[in-house]
């Protein structure tokens, strides 16, 4: 459901888990949000994966681009102990290019007054839904913290659990982007708030880990190949 909000309470992760060259927010700041990309788009949009293999015959190290690495990792040029953790993190991140690419040509097309997933900021109402956020993100307390802020711009209250995090069929893609952006909840949703406009950092709030399951849902550190170009 898409609505004007107007001095709304809201709660944000503030991480740098994806990258974000972005100072912690503070109290009192004031963010603008809709002009330029959030960090995880800018990730995606800057998205260059190398891993740093060692020559054993020059004893040099060299940046090798994820598919050429995983290509000659398949005909046996380059060894390494950590191909299934370098495999996983690869495919994950065209993965999300992918899928935040087609959401957003399905937003333009179709839902043009939504707020942008490349430019929006990610919110939820709650402080209970932050932290379900968090386990389920996986992520380390070190790397993110929750914040209150007041809102006033547009927002789209949608559900979470309607982006993927799998291939699958175009057309089920679609299906899945369309009752996203109509803000449509699945079987066992998970609020978010996609919104654009001004915020103010009202407030910096203490974690505690709920014991939930930790999926995992965020883009993680690159792995450490420990490879040799033979």
């Amino acid at each position: 459901m898409l609505e004007n909000i107007s001095d709304g309470t809201f709660f944000h992760l503030n991480s740098n888990a994806n990258g974000s060259l972005h100072s912690p927010m503070m109290v009192g700041d004031i963010v603008q949000v809709g002009s330029k990309s959030n960090p995880f788009f800018a990730f995606l949009e800057n998205l260059s994966l190398t891993y740093q293999v060692t020559n054993s015959e020059r004893g040099t190290v060299e940046n090798i681009p994820a598919l050429t690495f995983l290509r000659r990792v398949e005909g046996k040029n380059i060894t390494t102990s950590a191909l299934p953790a370098i495999a996983f993190h690869t495919a994950k991140c065209f993965l999300h290019l992918a899928r935040e690419m087609y959401w957003e040509k399905v937003r333009h097309e179709e839902f043009p007054e939504a707020p942008s997933r490349q430019r929006g900021i990610w919110l939820v109402r709650t402080y209970e839904d932050a932290k379900r956020w968090a386990n389920h993100m996986g992520w380390h307390p070190a790397v993110f913290r929750i914040v209150r802020v007041t809102a006033s711009g547009r927002a789209l209250n949608t559900d979470g659990n309607r982006i993927p995090d799998n291939c699958e069929p175009l057309a089920i893609w679609h299906e899945k982007a369309q009752a996203y952006w109509m803000g449509k909840d699945s079987d066992q949703p998970l609020p978010e708030v996609l919104f654009e406009g001004t915020l103010r950092v009202e407030e910096i709030m203490p974690f505690r880990d709920t014991g939930s399951d930790i999926s995992g849902a965020g883009i993680s550190a690159k792995p450490n190949p420990e490879a040799i170009l033979e």
